[in-house]
């Protein structure tokens, strides 16, 4: 709006554009604070994440790659978009660090950045590590090929056409990766939750391990987040019932002494 706003102060625009029209345009107050709003989001608890990748299917290569999309979303918070366009020579597997080289994966605004793995453990980094060694051995993947291929589709054995494999090209669009993480969550009881849930559940996660404002930077930039406050903003809300539990505890500590040992409460004035 603010574009229109200052065309309508412009030679050849003011006959054209009037404030009346920009106001029509403009969002009403209410809107716009639910647009911006920050509640809290539901979104799968770690303890959901391990149950979830300890018993999705692995039988077949198909669904070792979906059960590894899976994995690197939460190991990496990447979004979608991202994580498709991901090639086997971005993963640094000495370092367990991912390279999001805007230049060639889909990264948002183009951002070029390096995650390291977020700590859901050893056995979600295992099967990361299993599938791309499985590409690497057994389908002779090379650094330039795809972390995550598309699915190749031809005539199987019934003469219809079913999923036969993986292909060497990736996907088109994320649309099929977050088809994928829904499916698998609805699969196992859970909701289906969105994949952009998995950095909500990131950001949670860091309560558990940051301690220090330098523990916390670091945790934000290894979202990509230049600014530690996008995390806590976008990110980081409380929920309702966490809310509630934390003011009980605090009253239960009582009125806090200010500098001069008086009681900091309305009462006692």
């Amino acid at each position: 709006m603010k574009l229109f706003d200052w065309m309508a102060d412009q030679p050849g625009y003011k006959s054209r554009i009037s404030r009346a029209d920009i106001a029509y345009l403009t969002p009403d107050r209410k809107s716009e604070q639910a647009r911006r709003s920050t509640l809290w989001k539901p979104h799968p608890s770690h303890e959901q994440v391990n149950h979830l990748l300890s018993i999705v299917p692995a039988e077949t290569v198909v669904q070792r790659r979906d059960r590894a999309l899976i994995a690197f979303l939460f190991l990496t918070g990447s979004r979608e978009g991202a994580a498709i366009t991901v090639q086997l020579r971005h993963v640094d597997l000495a370092n367990k660090c991912v390279q999001f080289d805007g230049r060639s994966v889909d990264t948002k605004f183009g951002k070029s950045f390096t995650t390291s793995f977020f700590p859901f453990g050893d056995d979600v980094e295992r099967i990361l590590l299993d599938w791309i060694r499985e590409l690497r051995q057994d389908h002779l993947f090379s650094d330039m090929d795809p972390l995550f291929p598309k699915t190749r589709v031809a005539v199987g054995p019934s003469r219809r056409f079913e999923a036969v494999g993986i292909a060497r090209e990736p996907w088109a669009g994320p649309s099929s990766a977050a088809r994928i993480f829904k499916q698998a969550f609805v699969n196992a009881g859970l909701p289906p939750f969105s994949p952009h849930r998995v950095r909500d559940t990131i950001a949670e996660l860091a309560k558990l391990h940051c301690r220090t404002p330098e523990d916390y930077k670091a945790w934000s930039q290894n979202m990509g987040h230049n600014d530690v406050m996008t995390t806590f903003s976008s990110y980081g809300s409380v929920s309702h019932g966490r809310q509630v539990e934390l003011m009980r505890r605090y009253r239960r500590r009582g009125p806090l002494p200010d500098e001069d040992g008086l009681l900091m409460n309305d009462q006692l004035r």
